[in-house]
């Protein structure tokens, strides 16, 4: 009688297992610089925006307190800050150092919220991060990311002009303010209902309306 031996190539087999665990982590590292890379990309841009808008919402205070609204400096440093941090909050940034007052070309002249607002500020500079998870470069230890961004908006008087002259410029107004028929031709102080007296030297808001839905400008 003869007896059949066998042999089983054992290492083999374990080199294969090895190469093609290797090759599925390479593979998914790859999905995921598309994937999570992508994604990087989306929330990047999301960041900037609520830098942008974080910005431009204390540049706004800026502006309102150039036209003369009441409150002291204090208060208006305070509003400043509030309106920063409320705007990046509302599109889910952390605000990242402490914002700063810049100069009409976005030289930094101090801080916001120290209660004094320094001379010759028209700008605000603003910087914030988001944090976000990752849907596949977690296999590879990367389970979270960062996105940061920052931003400088300015405000100011038009010193002067090209192309002419200075463009008419306006904003929309809510349609039920206007008269039905074609509008409203009165002009209105931006504290209320107070008219202001006719003439160049006063500042102005103009409502424009339309006979049809919806808000205009021009």
């Amino acid at each position: 009688m003869t007896r059949s031996r066998h042999r089983w190539l054992r290492g083999d087999d374990g080199q294969t297992l090895v190469i093609f665990a290797l090759a599925l982590v390479a593979l998914l590292a790859m999905v995921a610089l598309i994937i999570d890379g992508g994604n990087a990309f989306a929330q990047q841009r999301r960041t900037q925006n609520g830098a942008d808008a974080a910005a431009e919402a204390g540049a706004v205070e800026l502006a309102r307190r150039l036209v003369g609204l009441p409150g002291t400096e204090a208060d208006w440093d305070g509003r400043v800050l509030a309106a920063v941090n409320a705007t990046a909050t509302a599109n889910g940034l952390t605000v990242v150092g402490t914002p700063e007052y810049t100069d009409v070309d976005g030289a930094v002249l101090g801080l916001v919220g120290t209660g004094s607002i320094p001379l010759g500020t028209q700008g605000v500079r603003a910087a914030g991060s988001l944090q976000f998870s990752t849907y596949i470069a977690g296999v590879i230890g990367l389970n979270q990311l960062t996105a940061s961004a920052n931003a400088t908006a300015v405000t100011g008087y038009v010193d002067e002009v090209g192309m002419g002259g200075l463009l008419p410029l306006t904003f929309p107004i809510i349609l039920t303010q206007c008269d039905t028929g074609g509008g409203n031709p009165k002009l209105f102080h931006p504290l209320g209902n107070k008219e202001w007296p006719y003439g160049p030297d006063n500042m102005v808001a103009l409502p424009l309306c339309s006979n049809g839905p919806g808000n205009v400008g021009w």
